[in-house]
């Protein structure tokens, strides 16, 4: 099956801007780039056994088309269980991630993200059990570990550090409160 490293395609620290600069770079680390997908059973099976991708450290802005250019460099995409998106300059959370949704650790930390509203697209990733988020503007908002906490019940850690049985029955009394207050002011 090969080692932990064969299974990490790395493009951190390469001044990219976005997805689709991964095709015109070549990765730190891990398999080479493969621009095809097949049924077929490849020679070099590396390709199969990519689980992480690393595009940390870079300027990357947007994600557009990160589905279809992780398509083209992994076999099965549908394997990746962790994103590296740490410091770069990200303002959003990405709507392109729910295209992975096996995505079970993903590092949103040192970006720019200001709106904790963002956090509520991560729902749609199933599998997401660790996530950092810490750095960004919106960690600085009332109520924030409470909020991801109740968005996302499957999580097990955010920012680096476990969540409690305690903290998750807080967070969904915190988001039970938060939800009766924006009915009755939308009243």
């Amino acid at each position: 099956v090969g080692n932990a490293m064969d299974r990490i395609l790395d493009y951190s620290f390469l001044s990219l801007t976005t997805a689709a600069d991964m095709l015109d770079e070549k990765a730190r680390s891990g398999d080479p780039i493969i621009t095809y997908h097949t049924e077929e059973k490849p020679v070099n099976p590396k390709p199969h056994e990519i689980t992480t991708l690393k595009l940390n450290n870079n300027a990357i802005s947007s994600l557009e088309s990160l589905g279809s250019v992780v398509s083209q460099l992994l076999w099965f995409p549908e394997k990746l269980t962790m994103l590296d998106l740490s410091f770069n300059v990200l303002t959003v959370i990405p709507e392109e991630l729910v295209q992975l949704p096996s995505v079970g650790v993903l590092y949103l930390h040192g970006n720019n993200i200001q709106k904790l509203a963002q956090v509520d697209k991560l729902s749609q990733l199933p599998q997401l059990k660790s996530l950092t988020l810490n750095g960004n503007e919106l960690e600085k908002t009332p109520g924030y570990r409470n909020h991801v906490i109740g968005k996302l019940p499957a999580l097990r850690k955010l920012d680096s550090n476990s969540i409690t049985t305690v903290e998750r029955d807080q967070a969904r009394q915190w988001l039970a409160m938060h939800a009766k207050k924006k009915k009755a002011a939308a009243e």
